[in-house]
């Protein structure tokens, strides 16, 4: 495990210096988390080609590529830490200023939400059905393997390899416990962020409160504690959407490059990534008005440079193909053809409904969420309609989704678009569905917003 714990470390340096040099100014809490996504997703992208052509990616492979992007992060640092005394000084009144950076009583909620995380994902059992014959199956294979033919085993073969990728080196180099511990790291990865950018607004406590109400949701809980691909896809998905909204209110490059790039990493973690990139594809080029055409370019250039490997490879090297095509068309097949059916429609409409009110699953998320959309209408209108328009886009690329899964050429005992619903709805949300906290949070920090201008405004007055 110690082997695992300096591999993430140091790729996670180099990933958040990576996030430094995009986007300045970002909190230092923040570089944090974004340093563990963009590491997973380069060396997901890196090793999956790598494996290609014959090397496995066990423990060498992605020690070797940790300490060789850690040096090279490290590295300029040392260099002017070296030449100038000046710099050293600096470079460690820095590291004291970021230990403060946070208050101890915000720090032990963080640590207790780390250690309740770690400690159910340690006691639960790892080989769930679906861990155990796409992720973790995968995972196994590809350490014993020394070609691509470690893939072929389990199910969902055109399933994205990212994360097996990842599972391998963390079994290789920990054990179960080093595959256990990867829900953890996602969950923080996704509360450091969320925390970091609501806290740069200057509210205090309300990132802590929100990134604890993401973490421990019921629905986010039960998905740390299982080797899944929903809580990784869930933490890079919902990053990449909040450095979009923050894109499109401040025009700031780096947080559009941060956006694209973060999609760019969903499409190896799951098949269904290139829904979720149309949505934000389609906010960007509907409310970013700066360089539309060239920000239409860098989205679509990014996403398909992380989602083309993968393709080719399915299909050339194994010869696999997702019927993803298929599922897009079919429903414009049906207007053609005047079939559509909307009773279809209505079916999955209605099941939605019943099944956002599972109180013991979502928690207070959907009121959370429709509570900080009414008031970010009359205090942030912009960043309330982006929020609308995030949620409402990835609920209608969910009936699109489930309107075509009839289609799959799948085996089915009973009603297929009953059988998806059940098994699918509350894993598909997931992705999406803690964007609405974020709301909240959003929200009650331009309560606070409003109410320190107001009380600064009052101490100003003459007595």
């Amino acid at each position: 495990m110690l082997a695992l714990a300096l591999s993430v470390v140091s790729s996670s340096f180099a990933g958040a210096v990576l996030a430094d040099r995009i986007h300045p100014g970002l909190s230092k809490i923040e570089k944090a988390g974004l340093g563990f996504l963009l590491a997973f997703g380069t060396q997901a992208w890196i090793l999956q080609i790598l494996h290609a052509i014959g090397f496995p990616p066990g423990a060498t492979a992605h020690v070797a590529i940790s300490i060789l992007a850690g040096t090279a992060a490290l590295a300029p640092y040392l260099r002017r830490a070296y030449r100038s005394s000046q710099y050293r000084l600096r470079l460690a009144s820095d590291i004291r200023r970021i230990s403060s950076t946070l208050p101890p009583a915000r720090i032990g909620i963080l640590v207790t939400l780390a250690a309740i995380s770690s400690a159910g994902a340690m006691c639960s059992p790892v080989l769930q059905w679906d861990a155990q014959g796409i992720w973790v199956g995968k995972a196994l294979g590809f350490i014993v393997a020394d070609s691509l033919s470690g893939i072929v085993v389990g199910e969902h073969l055109h399933y994205p390899i990212g994360l097996p990728i990842l599972m391998a080196g963390a079994l290789d180099l920990g054990g179960e416990p080093g595959v256990k511990v990867i829900g953890p790291l996602f969950a923080a990865a996704l509360a450091a962020v969320v925390l970091g950018s609501i806290d740069r607004r200057g509210t205090g406590w309300v990132g802590t409160l929100t990134s604890a109400a993401i973490v421990v949701a019921p629905f986010a809980l039960s998905y740390t504690f299982v080797a899944y691909a929903e809580l990784p896809m869930t933490a890079v998905y919902v990053v990449s959407s909040i450095y979009l909204i923050e894109y499109v209110r401040s025009s700031n490059r780096g947080a559009l490059w941060l956006s694209a790039l973060l999609l760019g990493v969903t499409s190896l973690i799951r098949l269904e990534a290139p829904f979720l990139f149309a949505v934000n594809f389609a906010v960007l080029l509907f409310y970013g008005r700066v360089g539309r055409a060239r920000n239409a370019v860098t989205y679509l250039a990014v996403f398909a440079l992380a989602w083309g490997p993968w393709q080719i490879i399915s299909r050339v090297v194994l010869g696999v193909d997702s019927g993803f095509t298929g599922l897009v068309l079919a429903p414009f097949e049906d207007i053609v053809r005047g079939e559509f059916d909307w009773p279809r429609v209505g079916a999955i409409a209605k099941y939605f409904l019943e099944r956002a009110v599972f109180w013991e699953w979502w928690g207070l998320t959907f009121p959370l969420a429709a509570s900080g959309l009414i008031v970010l209408f009359f205090r942030d209108r912009q960043a309330g309609i982006l929020l609308a328009s995030l949620i409402a886009g990835n609920l209608l690329v969910q009936l699109y989704e489930y309107y075509s899964s009839v289609y799959l050429d799948v085996e089915i005992f009973g009603d297929k678009l009953h059988y998806f619903l059940e098994s699918g709805f509350d894993r598909m949300t997931l992705h999406w569905a803690p964007l609405g906290i974020y709301g909240a949070g959003l929200a009650i920090s331009t309560l606070r917003d409003r109410a320190g201008a107001a009380a600064s405004t009052a101490s100003m007055r003459p007595a």
